[in-house]
């Protein structure tokens, strides 16, 4: 059975077959497998250690679809497939501040609970700053 996916292109949805999970191997990782199929990673909004959602971009020059947008929100992924760059930016624009939301009422959430905080406010924020600038991980 083909798995399906979500084509996005001038503001129109079409699904289709999921062309990425149609040459997955067993068990294969998400970065491994898109890089394989030579994808290049080359956004990442969020974090892929958390349970909050994250947004991956990942681009190649040969073949379309030339832009994949990986989905995750704790449990696995989800793929967009995208070929025009203005598209990317339209997905962007609309989800970043979903994964923003998220990360926000994660912060909030860490502030207040004492039992779980070994250190200050202060000290919180500035680990959760530091943490907001990541170097881009393809597993």
């Amino acid at each position: 059975m083909k798995q399906l996916a979500w084509y996005y292109t001038a503001g129109e949805w079409i699904e289709g077959e999921d062309l990425v999970a149609a040459q997955a191997r067993p068990d294969e990782e998400e970065g491994k497998l898109l890089s394989r199929l030579g994808y290049e990673p080359r956004q990442q909004i969020g974090s892929w250690e958390s349970v909050s959602p994250a947004i991956g971009v990942w681009f190649r020059r040969e073949k379309v679809p030339r832009h994949v947008l990986t989905l995750s929100g704790g449990d696995g992924y989800e793929r967009v497939f995208v070929d025009r760059l203005p598209d990317v930016w339209d997905l962007l624009a609309r989800w970043a501040p979903v994964v923003r939301d998220a990360a926000t009422v994660r912060l909030l959430e860490d502030l207040t609970d004492v039992q779980r905080r070994p250190y200050g406010i202060v000290e919180m924020i500035a680990r959760r700053a530091a943490g907001a600038v990541q170097p881009w991980s393809s597993s």
